[in-house]
């Protein structure tokens, strides 16, 4: 891995990690609901490109990038641990537990949490309020870390005054 970026060896080793505990990227929410658009002829459009998501991580300034990595590496080391307690926290709509789990490692890394999270938030909820101003329906998929906590979607949408109810 010595002649990737560190955010990619780190991105890598991560995913290497996901699946030795039985996490399958090719069964995830992504995936499937992908596969469910495509079958039914439905538009997929993203709130981000993949080259701006990769862009996002292959401009991290080299202190931060550093960070990013040290923090995949000490997630890995737990993250056996917290499988089943994220997952089940997450089947059951439960918030505020994955708030806890998702951000308690990671607030520790405000440098991280801003550009991977809090900035592309802020993006993304224009293009979302967009899609709740027109007639058709709409289903946007993000990521559990940018549902919860302060400056989460769900947050930002609320303090521009979006009635966001749980089902």
């Amino acid at each position: 891995m010595s002649h990737f970026r560190p955010w990619f060896a780190g991105l890598t080793l991560a995913q290497l990690n996901l699946r030795a505990v039985g996490l399958d990227p090719d069964s995830g929410v992504e995936k499937r609901l992908t596969a469910l658009a495509v079958k039914d002829h439905k538009p997929i459009e993203g709130l981000e490109t993949l080259e701006e998501q990769l862009g996002l991580l292959a401009n991290l300034p080299p202190k931060q990038e550093k960070e990013l990595v040290t923090y995949m590496l000490a997630d890995a080391e737990h993250i056996s641990d917290e499988v089943d307690s994220l997952l089940t926290a997450w089947r059951a709509g439960n918030s505020a537990a994955l708030d806890a789990l998702l951000t308690k490692d990671l607030s520790e890394h405000p440098n991280l949490i801003k550009p991977l999270t809090t900035d592309r938030n802020r993006k993304w909820v224009p293009k979302i309020e967009q899609l709740l101003n027109d007639s058709k329906d709409y289903l946007v998929v993000v990521g559990a870390l940018h549902l919860v906590g302060k400056e989460s979607v769900i947050d930002l949408l609320q303090r521009d005054g979006h009635k966001v109810q749980q089902l």
